[in-house]
């Protein structure tokens, strides 16, 4: 799984820091002075420790994080809400369609939450305007200072929850969820086995480990969808430092906080 993980493009030391050594016992025991202090074991981390696992990532890459505010070049995946005064990087399968649709209700664009199952056509024209394209409106309108002043945030999400969640949702044989990917799935089963009829592939769905496979070979070649790639490859920095990195399993913790960053009291 190491090597996995490597070639996908995830750092496999982010947040090793946070994890204990020693034998069961010590972790036992210290677990135990844990709930003696009172203190919550599922608490969120810092801010200020979530940007430095951030800053290592970057620097890992030999790049520099927090020096620069160009908002101009973080591409279409970035939002600006000006009502709410908000900047948002959706990254693919960590929540996106949910948060671009509560912000589109917060910033006064949608008057009622959407239905959840037709959730998905927040990605179309509706949010389209609120895009940072580089010929889009809200560059046209505002300045890389006034999105500089804005509250900015986005949600990351653990790698390999992700990955499952990416398999699950768009390639997999599931019928609650999978197959929104299907000539994908059919290109996997197609690679990895072989098999070049067209009649037979249409039955077939791949496994998770070919799924996998498949995701070393394209990222080795640089050719993968944004669902799929790396998180840092639709993060937009160095270009800019945001303000608040959520992770997404803590997003219940967060969010009054969230909320409460963009002034925003109640939704609609």
């Amino acid at each position: 799984s190491s090597g996995i993980n490597a070639e996908y493009g995830e750092i496999e030391s982010f947040g090793q820091e946070n994890v204990e050594t020693g034998t069961i016992d010590d972790r036992v025991s210290s677990f135990e002075e844990l709930e003696k202090s009172g203190d919550d074991p599922l608490r969120p981390p810092p801010q200020d420790w979530i940007q430095e696992q951030m800053k290592k990532s970057i620097e890992f890459r030999g790049l520099s994080y927090g020096e620069t505010s160009e908002w101009d070049l973080c591409g279409s995946r970035t939002y600006y809400f000006h009502n709410i005064s908000t900047v948002y990087t959706g990254v693919p399968k960590t929540g996106c369609s949910n948060w671009i649709e509560a912000l589109l209700r917060a910033d006064g664009d949608l008057k009622k939450q959407m239905d959840p199952k037709k959730v998905r056509k927040v990605h179309g024209g509706i949010s389209g305007r609120h895009r940072l394209s580089p010929s889009g409106r809200m560059l046209r309108t505002y300045s890389n200072e006034d999105l500089d002043k804005a509250f900015s945030f986005l949600v990351v999400r653990n790698p390999w929850t992700r990955m499952v969640s990416g398999f699950r949702d768009k390639v997999s044989s599931e019928e609650t969820q999978g197959g929104a990917f299907r000539g994908a799935g059919m290109a996997i089963v197609k690679k990895m086995r072989g098999i070049e009829d067209e009649k037979e592939l249409e039955k077939l769905y791949p496994t998770f480990a070919e799924f996998a496979r498949w995701l070393v070979i394209r990222q080795t070649k640089g050719k993968v969808d944004a669902h799929f790639a790396p998180q840092w490859k639709t993060i937009c920095a160095p270009k800019v430092k945001y303000d608040m990195i959520v992770p997404l399993e803590f997003t219940a913790n967060l969010v009054k906080e969230i909320w409460s960053r963009t002034g925003v009291e109640d939704l609609p």
